[in-house]
C-alpha cells in the first residue's frame, strides 16, 4: 500500500499546469478521471497479490478470493493500459500547455500592439487639433486641393475647435484634477471608436473621418519635410559663413623668397684731418736748390692727379696705419720721390690731404 501511494503521489505531482481557460479545464477533470482509475486498480491488483503470497504460504482462502485470483491477469493488464493512457494525456496535457503559453503570450502582444495604437492615434490627434489653432494652417487646409474641394471647411474648423476645447480642457481648479481629465479622456476614448454619438454639432465619427482625412493627406508631411529643408539650408548658410568668417581672420603670410627689410641706421664718420710732419724730417731736405725744384714739381702733379679723383665712400675703407718706427729716406733724390709716392698712396681714403702751400712749407 506505501509503495502504491507513493506512486500515484508522483503521478498527480506530473499533471501540468494547464491555466484558467475552459480547455485547460476539460484536460484537468480527464487527467483526474484517470488517475483515480488507476488508484483503483492498483487497489484491486495489491488486494491479489495479497491473496496470492497466501495462497502459496498454503493459508485457506475462501470462494471470493479464489475467484478474484481468476482475473488477476485481467487487471494486471488493465492497470498497464490506464498507465499508459495516463502518460498520453500528461505529454498532452504539457503540449497544450505549451499552446496555452504561446496564446497568452499572443494576446499580451495584441493587447499591447493595440494600446501603443491607440495612444499613437490618441497623440496624433491632439497634434492635429494643437497645429488647427495656427492661422497659416487652417487657411491652407480652406484653400482647395487639385480636385477643387477643400480638406476642411469653416465648418468643419468650428467642430474641431469645440473638439478641442473637450479633450483638453482648462484647468478647473473646482474640480478635481482626476475627474476633469476622466470626462476628457471618455471623449478621445469615443473619438477614437468613432461612436456615433452627438457632440460639438455632429458625431464623434464624423469627427474621427474628418481628421483621419487630414493626415491622410500628407499636409504635415510636407510642411515637416519643408522645415526640415529648411533647416539643413540654414545650417549650411551658417556653416558657409563660419568659414569665411576664420577666412578672414587669417592674416595673409609673406611669400616665399621675399627678403625682409630690414632698417639699418647710418654711422655717421667723422672726417679727421691728417697731417704728421714727421714723415717729412728737415734734415732730409740739405740738397741743392735744383733738387727742391724737381720734388716740388713732382708734388704739385700728385696732388693735382689727386684732386681729380672722386671722393671715397664712406666707412668703407680700412684706417690708415701710420709706421712712425720707419727709417728716414736716403738722400738720394730717387729714393726721395719714391718715399714720397709710398706716403701719398698711404694717405688716400676719408682724409683731408695737405695742400700745396702746406707740402712746399714742409719742404
Amino acid at each position: 500500500m506505501p509503495s502504491m501511494m507513493i506512486g500515484n503521489n508522483a503521478v498527480q505531482s506530473a499533471i501540468p499546469d494547464l491555466g484558467s481557460g475552459n480547455n485547460s479545464e476539460a484536460m484537468k477533470q480527464v487527467l483526474a478521471v484517470i488517475d483515480k482509475k488507476v488508484r483503483n486498480m492498483e487497489k484491486k491488483k495489491s488486494k491479489l497479490d495479497d491473496c496470492q503470497t497466501r495462497k502459496v504460504n498454503g493459508e485457506q482462502l475462501n470462494q471470493d478470493q479464489l475467484d478474484s485470483l481468476t482475473k488477476y491477469q485481467e487487471i494486471a493488464n488493465n492497470l498497464e493500459f490506464a498507465r499508459e493512457l495516463q502518460k498520453s494525456f500528461l505529454a498532452l496535457g504539457q503540449e497544450i500547455q505549451k499552446a496555452v503559453k504561446k496564446t497568452a503570450r499572443r494576446e499580451q502582444l495584441q493587447r499591447e500592439e493595440m494600446d501603443q495604437q491607440r495612444l499613437k492615434t490618441v497623440l496624433e490627434l491632439q497634434f492635429v487639433l494643437d497645429q488647427l489653432g495656427d492661422e497659416n494652417v487652417r487657411q491652407d487646409l480652406k484653400r482647395p486641393d487639385a480636385t477643387g474641394s477643400p480638406l476642411l471647411t469653416d465648418t468643419d474648423l468650428t467642430s474641431l475647435d469645440e473638439l478641442y476645447k473637450l479633450v483638453g480642457p482648462d484647468r478647473n481648479y473646482d474640480v478635481r484634477l482626476t475627474g476633469q481629465y476622466e470626462e476628457a479622456s471618455v471623449h478621445l476614448l469615443e473619438l477614437f471608436e468613432g461612436r456615433d454619438k452627438a457632440v460639438a454639432g455632429t458625431t464623434y465619427k464624423s469627427l474621427k473621418d474628418t481628421l483621419d482625412k487630414v493626415l491622410l493627406s500628407g499636409y504635415f508631411d510636407r510642411a515637416q519635410t519643408h522645415q526640415n529643408g529648411t533647416c539643413v539650408e540654414e545650417e549650411e548658410q551658417e556653416e558657409q559663413t563660419v568659414v569665411t568668417e576664420s577666412m578672414a581672420g587669417k592674416q595673409p603670410s609673406e611669400p616665399e623668397g621675399t627678403a625682409t627689410e630690414k632698417y639699418i641706421e647710418p654711422i655717421q664718420v667723422e672726417t679727421t684731418e691728417f697731417v704728421n710732419r714727421q714723415f717729412i724730417p728737415e734734415a732730409m731736405y740739405s740738397s741743392t736748390d735744383k733738387d727742391q725744384v724737381e720734388e716740388w714739381a713732382v708734388e704739385a702733379q700728385m696732388v693735382n692727379s689727386l684732386q681729380h679723383q672722386p671722393p671715397a665712400q664712406l666707412a668703407t675703407e680700412p684706417a690708415v696705419t701710420v709706421n712712425h718706427g720707419s727709417p728716414p729716406p736716403a738722400a738720394d733724390p730717387v729714393v726721395r720721390k719714391k718715399v714720397v709716392h709710398d706716403l701719398m698712396a698711404q694717405m688716400q681714403g676719408t682724409y683731408n690731404f695737405m695742400q700745396v702751400k702746406e707740402v712746399r712749407h714742409m719742404l
